[in-house]
């Protein structure tokens, strides 16, 4: 392929991404492009827990009722939030905000047992909770500036989305 070609198909590729102009232009079609242009700007991804849960990423964790998502999720949360190997993979250590929307009691027990099992300081854990569900439109910003002020976090789980959408009125 001649240099003109691969930087037409880079070219493609950039206008494809592009959002539509401010004058209401379409978007440009999509691209048919080279293999090479293709993974031209790949980067690799950065894991919270290496090989399993990625930075940046939403997770769905979907299962019937009473099949252990609460259960999962504050699993993954305590790891991230201690920095302990997950199963031999690598966790980052980070905060870790927790909304306990369902059922904040069943988080609640959850969190003393596994505190009581894994020898867990609660007051030193970077593990922040918010009890109960509510109109997440109403307190974004209000959200926003308090992960802030803990410096960050390095996962959010919402437990669950369907008691958030209750409390919008969806």
């Amino acid at each position: 392929m001649t240099f003109n070609a691969e930087q037409r198909a880079r070219e493609r590729i950039r206008e494809h991404k592009e959002q539509a102009k401010p004058n209401g232009e379409a978007k440009p079609a999509p691209a048919l492009v080279t293999a090479k242009a293709f993974v031209a700007g790949f980067k690799s991804p950065e894991y919270a827990i290496d090989g399993l849960i990625r930075r940046g990423c939403l997770y769905s964790l979907t299962a019937p009722t009473g099949h252990g998502k609460t259960a999962v999720s504050l699993c993954l949360d305590v790891h991230l939030a201690i920095g302990n190997a997950l199963d031999g993979r690598r966790a980052e250590q980070g905060n870790v905000v927790y909304f306990a929307a369902e059922n904040p009691e069943d988080v609640k027990a959850r969190m003393i047992l596994m505190a009581e099992r894994l020898q867990l300081d609660l007051t030193a854990l970077p593990l922040y909770f918010v009890e109960g569900s509510f109109d997440l439109n109403d307190w974004t910003d209000h959200i926003r500036r308090e992960v802030e002020a803990i410096g960050g976090a390095i996962s959010v789980t919402i437990d669950t989305g369907p008691a958030f959408q209750a409390a919008c009125g969806f």
